[in-house]
């Protein structure tokens, strides 16, 4: 599950960010202020083999981008090392993450102005309340 401090402002959409096959795509969502994109692929694969394979299709619109640990904050005032990838697409910042669970390999993709940092660090705290199951 993931919570959002952002309102949603449509139902789950169909389109995939622009200028790339965003991993395992299943839907994605119009926030206030930007995109969310979610994708997962079976864990059928290791961690790094998913992540090289990730970044092959990110890298067709984030060009240069590579995976790194952010850290990002949690509830209990912690933080948690996430495997993310970052870079400029037509002058937005888009930021990918990786979270594994038994089962799959999900990836959560967050877009807006580049300069909009409010959304990036509400993305932030999203990705610190992720929690997994199966």
């Amino acid at each position: 599950s993931l919570q959002m401090p952002l309102f949603v402002v449509n139902a789950a959409g169909s389109d995939q960010p622009t200028g790339m096959t965003f991993p395992g795509f299943g839907y994605s969502y119009a926030v206030e202020g930007g995109h969310i994109y979610i994708g997962a692929v079976a864990a059928d694969k290791v961690v790094n083999e998913a992540k090289a394979e990730a970044k092959e299709q990110i890298a067709q619109a984030i060009s240069g981008a590579d995976w790194s640990d952010a850290q990002v904050p949690t509830a209990d005032g912690g933080s948690i090392s996430i495997p993310r990838m970052s870079g400029l697409v037509n002058g937005n910042r888009f930021d990918v993450y990786m979270v594994t669970s038994g089962t799959h390999h999900v990836f959560i993709g967050w877009q807006a102005a580049a300069d909009n940092s409010s959304f990036f660090q509400a993305a932030d705290y999203s990705m610190g309340s992720v929690m997994i199951s199966g």
